[in-house]
Protein backbone atom coordinates (compact mmCIF):
# COMPACT_ATOMS: atom_id res chain seq x y z
CA UNK A 1 0.00 0.00 0.00
CA UNK A 2 1.29 3.33 -0.92
CA UNK A 3 0.44 6.63 0.62
CA UNK A 4 0.52 10.04 -1.38
CA UNK A 5 0.40 13.77 -0.65
CA UNK A 6 -1.02 15.15 -4.25
CA UNK A 7 -1.14 19.17 -4.68
CA UNK A 8 -3.53 20.11 -7.39
CA UNK A 9 -5.61 22.95 -9.06
CA UNK A 10 -9.23 22.55 -9.03
CA UNK A 11 -11.69 24.60 -11.02
CA UNK A 12 -13.28 27.42 -9.50
CA UNK A 13 -17.18 26.78 -9.86
CA UNK A 14 -20.18 29.83 -8.41
CA UNK A 15 -24.10 29.24 -7.85
CA UNK A 16 -25.85 32.67 -7.83
CA UNK A 17 -24.75 36.10 -7.27
CA UNK A 18 -21.19 36.75 -6.22
CA UNK A 19 -18.54 39.46 -6.53
CA UNK A 20 -16.74 39.93 -9.08
CA UNK A 21 -13.16 39.39 -9.71
CA UNK A 22 -12.80 35.94 -7.16
CA UNK A 23 -12.98 33.49 -9.60
CA UNK A 24 -9.68 31.39 -9.46
CA UNK A 25 -8.80 27.97 -8.95
CA UNK A 26 -8.16 26.59 -5.47
CA UNK A 27 -4.93 24.92 -4.45
CA UNK A 28 -6.08 21.48 -3.17
CA UNK A 29 -3.90 19.00 -0.98
CA UNK A 30 -5.42 15.77 -0.89
CA UNK A 31 -3.69 12.58 0.92
CA UNK A 32 -4.88 9.24 0.58
CA UNK A 33 -4.05 5.54 -0.50
CA UNK A 34 -2.65 5.41 -3.96
CA UNK A 35 -5.36 2.84 -6.07
CA UNK A 36 -3.90 3.65 -9.39
CA UNK A 37 -1.85 6.12 -11.27
CA UNK A 38 -1.65 5.87 -15.70
CA UNK A 39 -0.62 8.71 -18.10
CA UNK A 40 -4.35 10.60 -17.64
CA UNK A 41 -4.98 10.47 -14.00
CA UNK A 42 -4.07 9.35 -10.45
CA UNK A 43 -7.03 8.00 -8.40
CA UNK A 44 -7.07 7.66 -4.48
CA UNK A 45 -8.99 6.24 -1.83
CA UNK A 46 -9.14 7.69 1.44
CA UNK A 47 -10.13 4.25 3.48
CA UNK A 48 -9.57 0.41 2.37
CA UNK A 49 -11.05 -2.25 4.63
CA UNK A 50 -9.69 -5.47 5.33
CA UNK A 51 -11.04 -7.07 3.19
CA UNK A 52 -10.24 -4.89 -0.16
CA UNK A 53 -13.03 -2.60 -0.07
CA UNK A 54 -12.77 1.14 -0.62
CA UNK A 55 -14.04 4.31 -0.33
CA UNK A 56 -14.20 8.35 -1.08
CA UNK A 57 -12.15 8.14 -4.24
CA UNK A 58 -11.16 10.88 -6.11
CA UNK A 59 -9.66 10.46 -9.84
CA UNK A 60 -7.64 13.40 -10.09
CA UNK A 61 -6.49 14.52 -13.67
CA UNK A 62 -2.71 14.61 -14.51
CA UNK A 63 -2.99 17.90 -15.94
CA UNK A 64 -4.34 19.50 -12.73
CA UNK A 65 -1.45 18.09 -10.26
CA UNK A 66 1.36 20.19 -9.61
CA UNK A 67 3.09 17.60 -7.19
CA UNK A 68 2.93 14.44 -5.87
CA UNK A 69 4.86 13.25 -2.74
CA UNK A 70 4.81 9.72 -1.70
CA UNK A 71 4.85 8.93 2.02
CA UNK A 72 6.90 6.28 3.75
CA UNK A 73 4.72 4.46 6.26
CA UNK A 74 6.16 2.17 9.29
Amino acid sequence: MKLVLVEWLDSFSCFGWHQPGHERPSKCITVGILREEDTESVTISQSRSHCGNVCDDIAIPKCSIKRIRYLNVK
